[in-house]
């Protein structure tokens, strides 16, 4: 019998490896309820492996061995499969980042939160029923009882991390363990679920929080381990490991966030003088794309259409980056989609350069194709897995005529050298490249027409802090020697303000401010700008 002050979690000695490859190496780590222990580091440093062998989860190729590894005074590693399945849930609550993946396609999400208060609960199917929607509306999921009925393909990306915080906390589990909860959702949305996170632990949860979002694990955090090539390099409370960390590795990942750091500082590597950076291109000074009362709207449930764009105008001119923030909903993407001709408007306009873009067919629309790149937030699902990088970029060179194999390869390889990446990446396939090598290619795809405007949607919202400083260092660097204009979509106010010269913000399919970006961030003038600058998670202690 486990008292209060008991740790939770114990583990001492913790060692995970996949055949030869070392995941994690003697790492120890206790947590009591009522706190929060934050693991932080970049993608591969063993984070989730970590919290993974808490549950047995680890995978069937991990030997997984530790001097103590308990959960609520419980051998996990004793624990047989069933041991472990009475393990997860009642005691452990488990987020995780990818909710699509998590939840089942073919039940509504009430279903699956109910299922679980079936099996371990005496509650009648009406308590049940009043209890899903409870834990929907404390996750922050607006009209529980209409979401409750939904399937999780149903849901913006955002509903789903909240309905599957709801199915992690159903049965009140004394240890909630949130790999990257956050990381998907918007400002004001995240702040919800911290808000959450930090009602359930000043109730006496203990949390486990796996995050890259140094901003956010400061808000909550009590106690902060940082891990790197599958160590801890640094533990100690979060207030110190923030404002004055001591490990070179913690250095770097602060020096990395954008935070207010204005455009053109770089992120990653070492800070140049302005005179020593490559100066801008030189560009006419004409606007690229235009759009004019754009307007979309999609039927609803109940058949009605529901307007997602309504009045949208603005402009953007060669060489400048716009920054379009907003909440998830709020009607970014399907603006971006339109500026992409891969949405019609319903009403108003589009103009490329000056001339008609919107109003094409697509035949005549496909000649300037070229003049507009895209980068998106997933390219592992934007890319063919059976193609290796070398097969990609060649399509997107060619645009699919080999006339001029010579000429062709030339230019892959400009491209490799414009995004950092060895030629050896070639013959690799999508699947066996880091997320920040996925991206770098999406974004050599991007460029091999050579495009004057690339759309940006949340394109580094996946990658942890120092491969997103690397890639928006990238962007920069690319915009500044080629002279392109960029439309770049992000629910990260701190990567907005850093890449942005203006920014146009959205709610509910209306931009309701606009301006130059240091005006809006520093001065801004609607009450929803306001809300959302207060909501987004801020490093207060570095």
């Amino acid at each position: 019998m486990t008292k209060p002050s008991d740790p939770v979690l114990e583990i001492a000695g913790l060692n995970v490896t996949f055949g030869k490859a070392e995941a994690v190496s003697d790492v120890s780590l206790t947590l009591t309820r009522g706190r929060c222990l934050a693991l932080v580091g970049e993608s591969g440093s063993g984070k989730s492996v970590t919290a993974r062998s808490v549950l047995g989860l680890a995978g069937p190729r991990a030997e997984v061995r530790a001097d103590t590894l308990r959960v609520l005074g419980k051998d996990v590693l004793g624990l047989s499969a069933r041991g472990l399945r009475d393990l997860r849930g009642p005691a452990v609550g488990l987020v995780l980042q990818d909710a699509l993946v998590s939840l089942d396609p073919l039940r509504p999400v009430g279903r699956e939160i109910g299922d679980a208060l079936a099996r371990h609960t005496k509650l009648t199917r009406a308590q049940r029923r009043a209890k899903v929607v409870e834990l929907l509306t404390a996750a922050g999921v607006p009209r529980p009882e209409e979401r409750a009925a939904q399937r999780s393909g149903e849901l913006s990306g955002g509903l789903r991390q909240r309905a599957l915080i709801a199915s992690a906390i159903a049965l009140d589990p004394p240890l909630l363990i949130a790999d990257e909860p956050t990381t998907a959702l918007d400002a004001t949305v995240q702040e919800q679920i911290l808000e959450l996170l930090l009602g359930l632990k000043e109730a006496g949860t203990a949390v486990l929080l796996i995050s890259h979002d140094l901003a956010v694990v400061g808000r909550i955090a009590d106690d902060i381990a940082v891990m790197h090539h599958g160590r801890v390099v640094e533990h100690g409370p979060a207030a110190r490991v923030l404002a004055d960390p001591r490990a070179d590795y913690t250095r770097r990942l602060i020096a990395a966030i954008p935070g207010d750091r204005p455009r053109g500082v770089p992120l990653s590597g070492p800070r140049l003088e302005t005179a020593e950076r490559t100066p801008p291109v030189a560009v006419p000074d004409e606007e690229i794309i235009s759009a004019t009362g754009l307007a979309k709207s999609y039927p609803g449930p109940n058949g009605v259409p529901r307007p997602v764009v309504r009045d949208v105008s603005f402009a953007l001119r060669r060489g400048r980056t716009l920054g379009l923030v907003g909440e998830s909903g709020s009607g970014k993407t399907t603006t971006a989609r339109m500026v992409l001709g891969l949405v019609r408007p319903d009403a108003g306009e589009i103009r490329l350069a000056g001339r008609p873009w919107s109003a094409l067919t697509e035949p005549e629309r496909r000649p300037g194709r070229h003049r507009i790149g895209a980068i998106y937030q997933d390219p592992l699902g934007s890319f063919d897995p059976r193609h290796t990088v070398g097969r990609i970029l060649a399509d997107a060179v060619s645009g699919g005529r080999t006339t001029n194999p010579a000429k062709h390869r030339a230019r892959i390889g400009e491209l490799l050298d414009a995004v950092g990446l060895p030629s050896s990446v070639l013959d690799r396939r999508p699947l066996r490249l880091s997320g920040g090598q996925r991206q770098r290619v999406a974004i050599a795809r991007a460029l091999a027409p050579e495009p004057e405007l690339l759309v940006c949607d949340e394109p580094v919202s996946a990658l942890d802090v120092l491969v997103q400083a690397q890639v928006l260092d990238l962007l920069d660097e690319i915009q500044r020697t080629l002279g392109l204009a960029c439309l770049f979509i992000s629910h990260d106010l701190g990567v907005v303000q850093h890449v942005s010269d203006d920014v146009a913000v959205m709610a509910d399919g209306a931009i309701v401010e606009s301006g130059p970006a240091e005006r809006v961030f520093t001065a801004p003038e609607h009450p929803y700008t306001r809300g959302l600058l207060a909501a987004a998670p801020r490093l207060t202690g570095a």
